[in-house]
């Protein structure tokens, strides 16, 4: 070996040396880099371009990486760069910007990569929970609503609905007795005991009385005379009469001693009705259509009835009867 030769081995020397240094201190700083406990970036390591041995200034934070060095000889350890936003730290690749003065002949010591400040988390949003309404006021109670008022007493029972119903025909001079009604009868009123008429052949097969009656005003002037047939409520002698439901009308017979005589004829609550009478016995007949012939209290009162008015008669008048029943025809 020649002496260009020895110099060329002890530089080969020197340069095996200067980079068996060097890669330690990359793998130094290698560790440190990636080895933070933190997940923040860290600053990377500037290279010193020359063999001064001024740590480059630290360049701006990067991803969290590893710096690499450059050179001939790693520069001292730059200092660390800002705490990196809170995250998953990856391996960076990027060298720190700025490079160095170069550093002296042996490797500085690498700077430590700082821990990333983690982030803080921000405080969750308090939900404000809202505050319920107030309840409404109870609402004050009804008042109560007013009594009714009493019931009326009941109506009493109609007679009728508790006694037996005569069926047609029903005989009125059988079924009823007669009562005069009016002022001064005794003086006005006459009945003939035994009548010539009621043997006429036109009325010697009717069914009950046939009853004959003379009416003389009295002296000064007439009053309203009236004969009417009625039950007894005390049933002394006639019990009161319920007749079956259907009775069509009240039938008699009915003659003047002259012809002219005019008199009223009724039965229970039917309207009187005037009849201007013949010499000669006439089918008569009053009509119960609408007519509620048994009262509440006593059944069919009056049965029948005829009345004399003195206004519709100048003077005396003869009149007769005969065959008054109830008939459904």
């Amino acid at each position: 070996m020649n002496e260009a030769d020895g110099v060329g081995t002890i530089r080969e020397t020197t340069m095996n040396r200067r980079l068996g240094l060097v890669l330690p201190a990359v793998a130094l700083l290698s560790c440190s880099s990636t080895d933070g406990q933190s997940p923040g970036s860290a600053g990377a390591s500037a290279a010193g371009a020359a063999d001064i041995p001024t740590a480059g200034r630290a360049g701006a934070a990067g991803s969290a990486a590893a710096g690499t060095s450059s050179g001939n000889h790693a520069g001292a350890g730059g200092d660390s760069g800002g705490a990196g936003a809170s995250g998953t730290s990856t391996g960076g690749a990027s060298p720190g910007t700025g490079g160095g003065n170069a550093g002296a002949a042996f490797a500085g010591g690498g700077g430590q990569a700082a821990a990333g400040a983690a982030g803080v988390s921000g405080a969750g949003g308090a939900g404000a929970i809202g505050v319920g309404g107030t309840s409404g006021a109870a609402g004050s109670a009804g008042n109560g609503g007013a009594g009714g008022n009493a019931g009326g007493a009941g109506a009493p029972a109609k007679y009728c609905d508790t006694h037996p119903l005569v069926p047609a025909p029903v005989i009125v001079t059988e079924a009823f007795d007669d009562e005069q009604v009016g002022m001064d009868l005794n003086l006005q009123l006459t009945e003939e005991p035994l009548a010539d008429v009621c043997y006429d052949d036109a009325v010697v097969d009717s069914d009950g009385l046939c009853e004959q009656w003379t009416y003389k005003p009295k002296t000064g002037g007439g009053s309203i005379v009236k004969l009417q047939y009625v039950s007894d409520p005390s049933g002394i002698k006639y019990a009161p009469v319920c007749m079956a439901a259907g009775m069509t009308r009240v039938s008699f017979f009915a003659k003047g001693d002259v012809g002219g005589e005019v008199v009223g004829f009724g039965a229970s609550q039917a309207t009187t009705v005037y009849i201007t009478l013949t010499s000669a016995w006439m089918p008569y007949s009053i009509s119960l259509a609408n007519v509620k012939y048994n009262t509440d209290l006593q059944g069919v009162q009056p049965a029948w009835f005829w009345v004399v008015d003195p206004a519709k008669n100048p003077g005396n008048i003869t009149f007769a009867t005969a065959d008054v029943k109830y008939v459904n025809d």
